[in-house]
């Protein structure tokens, strides 16, 4: 079993629309399994809606420096999609 499991629901945090796809990020509650310490939103997702072909996927990022790491892949992402706009 994982150290850290994801508690309760998603939320969604902020939503792109870059040429034609979605790209949202979305925070959830951390629990360490080890502890019993919660973690307000300490996990976060990108969640990217797309039929190109080649798209980045979604991706889950869990800990301390996971809102600076679903950031950079965001906009990572949408750097792809703005490219496959040209």
């Amino acid at each position: 079993m994982s150290r850290y499991v994801i508690t309760g629901t998603w939320d969604e945090s902020i939503s792109y629309d870059e040429a034609g796809s979605t790209i949202t990020i979305e925070t959830a509650d951390l629990r360490d399994t080890r502890s019993g310490a919660v973690y307000t939103q300490g996990a976060y997702r990108v969640r990217i809606k797309s039929t190109v072909e080649g798209a980045p996927r979604t991706k889950t990022f869990k800990g301390e420096t996971a809102w600076s790491a679903s950031e950079r892949y965001a906009e990572d992402a949408r750097w792809f999609f703005r490219r496959q706009a040209r």
